[in-house]
């Protein structure tokens, strides 16, 4: 499914671009679970991993370490809920630094949001078909 966006609906997506990137607290936990999904990382390079996806690229207003700290305030929360498990990794001449797993239970939920997301884009796509039908617009 391909959305093809008018100037004017460009426009609109720029004006909300931040509130929409640090939206739905749901996306941004379902991103972590996909970026954990086969790898166990460590918090700062989860928090890289976010910013390279272009719903949460943040803006230039974006302060430097504030990436990183909003990553590991969601990996706290997440891991309270179950949804991780982390263990301290200490092998090396490096700093001890925590790595992050997602827990059976962090899977289990991801496939729940995986299915409400495609539903939701569904929905969202069929808002749009509609407009676009009403206004005159391909």
């Amino acid at each position: 499914m391909r959305l093809i966006f008018s100037n004017n609906e460009r426009s609109a997506q720029a004006m909300s671009s931040r509130h929409n990137r640090l939206g739905n607290e749901r996306y941004i936990q379902a991103a972590i679970l996909i970026i954990l999904f086969d790898k166990n990382m460590h918090g700062y390079k989860i928090a890289q991993k976010l910013h390279e996806m272009s719903l949460f690229s943040g803006g230039a207003e974006e302060r430097p370490g504030s990436r990183a700290r909003k990553a590991y305030a969601h990996l706290r929360k997440m891991e309270d809920e179950s949804l991780l498990v982390s263990q301290w990794e200490t092998e090396g001449p490096k700093k001890p630094r925590r790595v992050y797993s997602i827990s059976c239970q962090g899977k289990i939920r991801l496939s729940k949001w995986m299915t409400e997301i495609a539903f939701d884009i569904a929905s969202l796509f069929e808002l749009i078909e509609r407009y676009r039908m009403l206004a005159g617009q391909p």
